[in-house]
């Protein structure tokens, strides 16, 4: 709260209107989590998994993903249902850690598309 007061003065000082002061204090949080859409140029797709030979003996329906699955997990389907795309740093140990975590969700044959975005510096 002492932190928005101190911005608010702040605002003020620079000559800021009262209205503007009003309509930037009202806008919603930021989010906790960043969203990127994999369509991005920025986003470097790494497998697809409607094309992928590797997925060619999944059902092609999404409907496959409503069946029961006898050990409780999600049934798979040809479709790009799931996206995770990974914004890191490849030079730093953090972002070495994040495509090691990546390489082991593929490896174990996980439904998920996945996407990287190279971005020197990216931190946590």
């Amino acid at each position: 709260m002492t932190r928005e007061m101190r911005t608010v003065d702040e605002l003020q000082t620079a000559g800021v209107p009262p209205l503007a002061i009003r309509a930037m204090l009202s806008l919603p949080a930021a989010p906790a989590s960043l969203r990127v859409s994999a369509r991005h140029p920025a986003v470097v797709v790494l497998n697809d998994i409607g094309r992928d030979r590797k997925y060619a003996r999944w059902p092609p329906s999404v409907k496959e993903l409503l069946r029961p699955n006898p050990w409780g997990q999600i049934s798979f389907c040809r479709k790009n249902v799931f996206t995770m795309v990974f914004v890191l740093d490849p030079a730093t140990g953090d972002g070495q850690a994040v495509l090691g975590y990546l390489v082991d969700l593929h490896a174990q044959g996980a439904p998920i598309r996945f996407g990287i975005v190279l971005a020197p510096g990216a931190t946590r």
